[in-house]
């Protein structure tokens, strides 16, 4: 198989994280709907709070499929944006600081790079 055949059978960084994000759509929105950023805003319900979740894991996932990831001005980041603002409006009206929203929203990469660890092809058994 020549090359350049083999180097597009594996797909682009960028559709491997959109394709990620999608197998692993359910597990990250259940994950995030545990975190402060989410538990706390959504205080309805916690079927509100991962339903928001899977808003924006498949907004990220759209991102990824346009290849542009790294470029939050991008048309796809609209609803990540969107989103985000409102819960950290929402945090900042509880008296939440600037550091401390900010802290939360950060707090949302772990369980995202966990799933991610587990699933890449060398990552160690456990």
């Amino acid at each position: 198989m020549p090359e350049q055949e083999a180097a597009g059978t594996q797909g682009s960084p960028a559709e491997e994280v959109g394709g990620f994000l999608r197998r692993r759509r359910e597990q990250i929105a259940q994950r995030w709907a545990d975190e402060s950023m989410f538990r706390s805003v959504f205080t309805v319900s916690r079927d509100e709070a991962a339903e928001a979740a899977r808003h924006v894991v498949d907004a990220l996932a759209d991102v990824a499929d346009t290849g542009r990831m790294h470029d939050t001005d991008a048309a796809g980041f609209t609803v990540v944006r969107e989103q985000l603002a409102r819960m950290g409006a929402a945090r900042s009206r509880a008296g939440f600081t600037t550091a401390q929203v900010s802290a939360e929203v950060d707090a949302l990469r772990p369980p995202v790079l966990n799933l991610l660890i587990a699933d890449l092809p060398d990552a160690p058994a456990d």
